[in-house]
């Protein structure tokens, strides 16, 4: 895992799904002005309450993830949040989402206690990589940016 900042618009990386061929893209937007325009393309149209607006979100590239190919690995899909505005459960929540799309992709039956530990260690894999990244690259970036 490492950091690519495009643009100056996010920060992003890969987490490799623990025990799969798949990353999933991992996108934080510096303001929430850009992760509002990047939902603007995105595939599906998401409709919310007046009012209402999206703190994060799991995108799936594409029905069968195995036509994204890269080096050695498949992406799975895209988890895209806003700088400052996410925590624990918002992360967790959108890695279940990854987890739960590629059990899908793959035609997992989750009703066996084996399926759901494996899931899960799946999870508990995105949510560590996802906030290891996010305290040595994105805290310590911020932190310089503001010296």
């Amino acid at each position: 895992m490492g950091l690519v900042k495009v643009r100056r618009h996010a920060y992003t990386t890969r987490i490799p799904l623990y025990g799969t061929n798949y990353d999933i893209i991992v996108k934080v937007y510096t303001t929430r002005e850009l992760f509002d325009r990047r939902m603007q393309y995105s595939s599906k149209s998401y409709q919310l309450p007046e009012g209402s607006y999206i703190r994060a979100l799991f995108q799936l590239y594409r029905e069968t993830p195995t036509f994204i190919p890269y080096p050695r690995r498949n992406v799975l899909g895209e988890v895209r949040f806003v700088l400052g505005e996410y925590g624990s459960g918002a992360v967790a929540h959108e890695m279940l989402h990854a987890v739960l799309c590629w059990g899908s992709s793959e035609s997992v039956d989750i009703g066996s206690r084996d399926v759901q530990e494996d899931m899960c260690l799946k999870i508990e894999h995105l949510v560590i990589d996802f906030w290891n990244w996010h305290f040595d690259v994105i805290e310590k970036e911020e932190q310089h940016d503001k010296i």
